[in-house]
C-alpha cells in the first residue's frame, strides 16, 4: 500500500501552541495474549502497562488541560461514584472467575497527584479530556473542582444508559460530574481523514474521533512550538507500538460463546483508525506517545517534551 501524506495544518502568524508533560496515572500488568495477536491464551507472558495523563498547558491564554486521568488508586476503588459494579468483582470473592482478575495493579500512582508533584493543583485545571470511559483512564474526577469535562460525542450514549456497553463492569459512565461535562458534537474539520475539531478555534490543538476502541473515544493532536511541531496524545486507539507500526494485529479470541475476545468494540473500525493514525505520525515533525505505552521519564511534569525539529 503506497503512503500519502496527511496535511497538517500550517501555523498562523502569531501562532499560539501547548506545553506538553506527562502525568504518572498508574501501572497495571496483564496477559500479554489479551493485547498481541500470535500469543497463545495459555502462554504465561505479561505485559506491564502504564495509564498515563497529559498536562498541556496553551500559551496564549495560560489555560491548563489534562488529557485522560489513567487508573484510581486502588485504596479509591470502593468509594468512587460508578465504580461500584467494578470495585464489587475487582475487590470481592477471590474465588470468583473474571477477567477483571487478570489485571493486576503494578504501581498505584495517580494523575492528581503526579500534577501536584509537577507544582500544578486539580483545582487550577480548566479542562479535563477524557480519551474515553473504560476504568483505567478516567481516574478519579473529584480533585478537580473547577475543570469542564470533555467526552466525545459518542460516549453520549453511554452516560445516558442508552448504549449496552453501559452494563460492562469496565465502563464507568458516571466518572464526570453531569454538570460540568460537554460532549464535542461539532466536528467542523478532517485531518488525516479522522474527524476533527478545533478546540481553542486558533489551530493550536485538534479534539481527533478516533472510534472503534469504545463509544466516543478521542484523542488529542496538538501544537508543541510556533513553526509547526506536533505531538498525538492517544488512548487506547492503540496498546502498543508493535501494531502501530504493523509488526503484529491486536489480539482477537473466541470467548468460547460463540463471540469475540477483544480489546477493542469495533475491530475493523480500530484497524482503519490505526492507519489513519500511523500516517500522522510518519510525518514530519509529528511524535505520538499513547497512554498505555511508557513515556521518557524527562517527559514527566514539570518537564515537558521537547518539540520535534
Amino acid at each position: 500500500m503506497s503512503w500519502t501524506p496527511v496535511a497538517l495544518p500550517a501555523p498562523a502568524p502569531n501562532q499560539a501552541y501547548l506545553d506538553v508533560s506527562a502525568l504518572d496515572g498508574g501501572r497495571l500488568a496483564c496477559p500479554a495474549w489479551m493485547i498481541l495477536s500470535g500469543v497463545p491464551m495459555t502462554s504465561s507472558e505479561r505485559l506491564e502497562v502504564p495509564s498515563l495523563g497529559f498536562l498541556l498547558s496553551h500559551s496564549a491564554s495560560g489555560k491548563k488541560v489534562v488529557y485522560a486521568l489513567g487508573m484510581p488508586r486502588l485504596e479509591d476503588l470502593s468509594t468512587l461514584p460508578g465504580f461500584e459494579t467494578f470495585a464489587h468483582i475487582y475487590l470481592g470473592d477471590e474465588g470468583k472467575v473474571s477477567p477483571l482478575r487478570l489485571f493486576t495493579f503494578e504501581s498505584d500512582g495517580c494523575v492528581h497527584d503526579s500534577l501536584k508533584k509537577g507544582g500544578v493543583q486539580p483545582e487550577e485545571v480548566d479542562v479535563v479530556v477524557i480519551s474515553h470511559l473504560h476504568w483505567d483512564h478516567v481516574g478519579d474526577a473529584r480533585p478537580f473542582t473547577e475543570a469542564e469535562f470533555i467526552l466525545g460525542s459518542g460516549a453520549k450514549g453511554i452516560t445516558n444508559g442508552e448504549d449496552p456497553q453501559t452494563q460492562s463492569p469496565v465502563v464507568i459512565h458516571v466518572s464526570a460530574p453531569a454538570k460540568r461535562t460537554r460532549f464535542i458534537e461539532n466536528w467542523e474539520t478532517s485531518i488525516g481523514g479522522l474527524k476533527a475539531h478545533d478546540f481553542f478555534g486558533d489551530g493550536s490543538v485538534h479534539v481527533l474521533d478516533t472510534t472503534g476502541h469504545l463509544g466516543g473515544h478521542i484523542a488529542f493532536l496538538a501544537r508543541t512550538s510556533l513553526d509547526g511541531s506536533w505531538i498525538l496524545l492517544v488512548g487506547d486507539t492503540v496498546h502498543h507500538m508493535s501494531i502501530l507500526h504493523g509488526e503484529c494485529d491486536f489480539a482477537c479470541h473466541d470467548n468460547g460463546h460463540g463471540g469475540v475476545l477483544c480489546m477493542h468494540r469495533d475491530p475493523e473500525m480500530a484497524r482503519d483508525t490505526i492507519r489513519k493514525l500511523k500516517a500522522l505520525v510518519d510525518m514530519p515533525r509529528a511524535q505520538l506517545q499513547i497512554a498505555n505505552v511508557n513515556a521518557d521519564e524527562g517527559f514527566y511534569l514539570p518537564v515537558k517534551f521537547a518539540p520535534v525539529t
